[in-house]
């Protein structure tokens, strides 16, 4: 009886190792084809484990994102996977406390919707400007502009150059 609950494990031990290879594999397949469709400029959209974006190009975007902006500049994905690396390991220094009493927005950071805008600044920087949205939103619809709503709507600058993550804003509540 022992021999069969000892072969039970090895085959499962196994079946497991391959089904894991499996997913590496699909996963890895799936990451490089958004990948070759960002480089053909099919796709706009970042859908990775827990993120979803949407990349505006710079003729989609009519109004300044910065007070420093001089022009609009395109993004890559790889602009934008460097934009949330700088935040995920940054936004914890600069969401500091505020007057109402909900969870700082770093600790749910992939509870929201983002849009990306690049622009240069007048040291000719590269700036990633995101516009972050709490929950389904459709991203491609235009810059979303809200007054209240609280840490449901809020925006932060990333200097890619500097690599400096930085002018947090988030929204009143009503």
């Amino acid at each position: 009886m022992i021999r069969v609950v000892l072969l039970f494990i090895l085959v499962l031990q196994c079946s497991c190792t391959g089904l894991n290879e499996w997913r590496e594999r699909k996963q890895k397949a799936t990451w490089e084809r958004r990948v070759a469709e960002f480089e053909r400029g099919q796709q706009q959209y970042v859908i990775l484990p827990g993120l979803t974006g949407y990349i505006y190009r710079p003729e989609e975007v009519e109004e300044r994102v910065g007070e420093d902006e001089t022009r609009k500049i395109a993004l890559s994905l790889a602009d934008v996977l460097e934009t949330e690396k700088y935040m995920r390991e940054q936004m914890v220094r600069i969401d500091t406390p505020r007057t109402f009493s909900s969870p700082h927005v770093h600790q749910k950071l992939s509870g929201y919707g983002r849009q990306y805008v690049g622009y240069m600044n007048v040291a000719g920087e590269r700036i990633v400007w995101v516009n972050a949205i709490w929950g389904g939103f459709p991203l491609h619809r235009g810059i979303e502009s809200v007054k209240d709503g609280g840490d449901y709507y809020w925006n932060v600058k990333v200097n890619l150059t500097r690599k400096k993550v930085y002018d947090l804003y988030i929204n009143g509540e009503a």
